[in-house]
């Protein structure tokens, strides 16, 4: 029975022995935020002759975590396709970042997907078809692809040779744009109509500010009204302009969007 005892201390103290200890120092060295030099743990964990592939996986996980840390998002998803490729059912940490889980998901996403098309089985038929075929006068040595669409066209010696037809092209997309850029003149119009009652209406207002002026140094009595009434006229037309090339601003911009 010591024996016994003795052989399985003696077994749990070689296994953890034969642990990575560069992984296990890099763990903790993660803990501390200090990711450069997590990475340099790294390094000579995935160097280390003793570490399995279990190992060498997290090893792939822990470089991905630190060159996302660090801003290097291509280091750091290639570090995470390494990762899921040596071991697939591989965990991020429990306090991992959504923006880096968002990450890992994409890899393990396409991984997923090329796995997937990769092994996707090709149909094939009966055994019973394949020899009856095979062994029929009438099947051909080795298939063709179709031919292009094509039209007699004359070589240069005089003989007639086919002429490949070309396709007709729908540019779809550019028609549609330049129907967009035509119907967004009335926004243009309505907008230069708008600059330029706001620009009669500061002539306007310009005038009426010195007629104020005028009214204001007016000797008589009779010329501080006349002035005044003309500054007021002017003023009137000068608030009309403003208001309406705000109006037509604000029109000019619903054309713009809708149309």
């Amino acid at each position: 029975m010591t024996s016994l005892l003795l052989a399985l201390a003696l077994a749990a103290n070689v296994r953890v022995a034969d642990s990575n200890p560069y992984l296990e120092e890099a763990r903790k060295q993660y803990q501390t935020l200090d990711y450069e030099k997590t990475l340099d743990l790294l390094k000579k964990a995935m160097s280390w002759s003793g570490t399995t592939s279990a190992e060498l996986a997290e090893v792939h996980l822990f470089r991905g975590l630190c060159n996302l840390q660090l801003g290097r998002e291509g280091s750091g998803r290639a570090a995470f396709r390494a990762a899921l490729l040596a071991d697939p059912g591989l965990q991020l940490p429990p306090m991992t970042s959504p923006k880096i889980r968002q990450f890992f998901r994409a890899e393990a996403d396409l991984l997923a997907a090329q796995t997937a098309s990769v092994s996707a089985p090709e149909p094939a038929s009966s055994p019973s078809e394949a020899t009856s075929a095979a062994h029929s006068p009438d099947a051909p040595v080795a298939a063709r692809p179709p031919a292009p669409l094509t039209s007699p066209a004359a070589s240069p010696h005089g003989s007639s040779l086919p002429a490949q037809l070309p396709l007709a092209s729908t540019p779809a997309e550019p028609a549609m744009t330049a129907t967009r850029e035509r119907t967004r003149w009335p926004a243009f119009a309505t907008l230069g109509v708008a600059v330029a009652a706001a620009a009669v209406g500061g002539a306007f207002g310009y005038q009426a500010n010195d007629l104020a002026g005028q009214s204001g140094d007016a000797v008589y009595a009779d010329d501080h009204v006349r002035l005044n009434e003309r500054a007021r006229d002017k003023a009137r037309v000068a608030n009309g302009l403003y208001g309406a090339a705000a109006g037509l601003a604000v029109l000019g911009g619903v054309f713009f969007f809708v149309f």
